[in-house]
């Protein structure tokens, strides 16, 4: 358990132990004041108390006193527990926010970094880096076009830009974050993001389609499987974004986005049997940026707000594998151990998976011959 999460538990049982001692001052001077009553009454009756010894008609009197008082000893313990633990229902009422919730964005204590394999002229792959950006995070984008946007230097300088094909950048991030400092950066997690809004449509020619899986997936992989071999520490996070709604639904219009899906199935199944890294899968539906669809424009569907179904859940999932022992535990738990640990953020990303169901989304009973523009000619 780290520092972090023993202070946490030590508050909880303080303040729980706080209210405990409370609830038992309050009722002890209940007791007091019950057992007071009861010698007023003794008072009333007899006066002095060996007297009502003496009195063998105030022996019975003395004896329904006395079982009075320590009926009202026995409530006391009994109040006393149940307040105890109401007290401590309470308590972790009251902190179960705390526990389960993740922050809006990170304080201002708190010092971590994204590395993020993409290219930034992809609209979701801009959205994600600028929504992790905006929520405290310092960001490395590693891209095939770092040199160009370096020499731009466009409205994303706040960016560091690595080349996967530069021996001199890799090593300056992993120094980076291996510096001894006040304050060292933790890197959070690592978002291995392949073009997710645009492919070529139809047929491409094979030096084309060799271009489309180096710069998308292969050169990334390379660079990730160097970076993991030099970093030092716990095992890292590793997120990888699948476009598989067109593969799910086997629509052929863009063979090229179906590669990429079936090679970063692969890269997932193999980073998994990385005792370094703890491997997600994000299979991505169809998305829209404002009002306007971001992905898959040909299959014709309206997607889910980008904000509420990729970025958000995303950036949970980051904080949740850094979060406190809670937080940690339920992760292990919903992923089964981190043996299932593939996610479906976006429309139809999941009913796509369902062989039956994906042939009638949206009305188009698609198969792997036929896409949306045929799907009238598949009835006749």
């Amino acid at each position: 358990m780290s520092s972090r999460d023993q202070d946490f538990v030590d508050g909880l049982f303080s303040a729980g132990h706080s209210l405990f001692s409370k609830g038992s001052r309050v009722m002890y001077a209940v007791a007091e004041r019950v057992a007071s009553k009861v010698r007023e009454v003794q008072d009333r009756e007899g006066g002095d108390l060996s007297a009502l010894k003496a009195d063998s008609g105030a022996i019975g009197r003395w004896s329904y006193v006395k079982q009075v008082f320590l009926s009202a000893r026995g409530q006391q313990k009994r109040a006393i527990f149940g307040l105890g633990v109401a007290a401590g229902a309470l308590v972790l009422f009251w902190q179960a926010r705390a526990l389960w919730s993740v922050p809006p964005r990170l304080a201002a204590s708190q010092a971590k970094c994204v590395l993020v394999f993409g290219d930034m002229r992809d609209p979701i792959v801009r959205s994600q880096v600028m929504d992790l950006y905006r929520r405290g995070f310092m960001v490395f984008l590693c891209s095939t076009n770092a040199k160009a946007f370096r020499e731009r230097q466009e409205d994303d300088d706040f960016l560091r830009h690595i080349d996967p094909h530069s021996a001199s950048d890799l090593a300056s991030f992993i120094q980076f974050l291996e510096k001894t400092s006040d304050v060292q950066c933790q890197l959070a997690s690592i978002l291995f993001m392949p073009n997710l809004a645009y492919y070529p449509p139809g047929e491409v020619p094979l030096s084309r389609l060799e271009c489309e899986l180096r710069s998308n997936v292969l050169v990334y992989y390379n660079a990730l499987l160097e970076v993991v071999r030099r970093i030092q520490g716990p095992a890292i996070q590793v997120i990888l974004f699948n476009p598989s709604l067109s593969f799910n639904l086997a629509v052929s219009q863009h063979p090229a986005e179906l590669f990429v899906s079936a090679l970063m199935t692969g890269v997932h199944q193999s980073l998994k049997r990385h005792h370094r890294l703890n491997a997600y899968m994000i299979h991505v539906g169809a998305l829209k940026l404002g009002a306007q669809p971001s992905n898959y424009k040909y299959l014709g569907f309206n997607g889910s707000n980008i904000n509420e179904e990729l970025l958000r859940p995303v950036y949970n999932l980051i904080m949740t594998h850094s979060g406190n022992i809670i937080q940690r535990s339920w992760l292990w738990l919903t992923t089964l151990g981190s043996l299932r640990c593939d996610y479906y953020y976006g429309k139809y990303s999941r009913l796509s998976t369902i062989p039956f169901i994906s042939r009638f989304i949206n009305g188009r009973p698609w198969s792997s011959a036929t896409g949306p523009r045929d799907s009238a000619a598949a009835f006749r």
